[in-house]
């Protein structure tokens, strides 16, 4: 889940359908070839209720403005 929230964040700006999920993102399709697309959808699902993405009819998209806020800040160069 980490790095399916991870991917979506870095590389897609715009929502992605459920449905090209794994298409659109190479190691995800790595990731669940072997699982059930129920594996994805529940995958999904928990990352929405952590509020880590959002899901609407137009796909999937990480709140990045969440995320970003728990990396850590860049020091000052001197």
């Amino acid at each position: 889940m980490r790095r399916l929230v991870l991917d979506l964040s870095w590389t897609h700006e715009q929502r992605i359908s459920l449905s090209k999920l794994t298409e659109i993102i190479p190691r995800m399709a790595a990731a669940y070839s072997k699982r059930m697309r129920r594996t994805l959808l529940r995958d999904v699902n928990s990352l929405a209720m952590m509020g880590l993405i959002d899901i609407n009819s137009d796909g999937v998209r990480a709140r990045k403005e969440l995320i970003l806020a728990f990396l850590p800040t860049t020091a000052k160069r001197e």
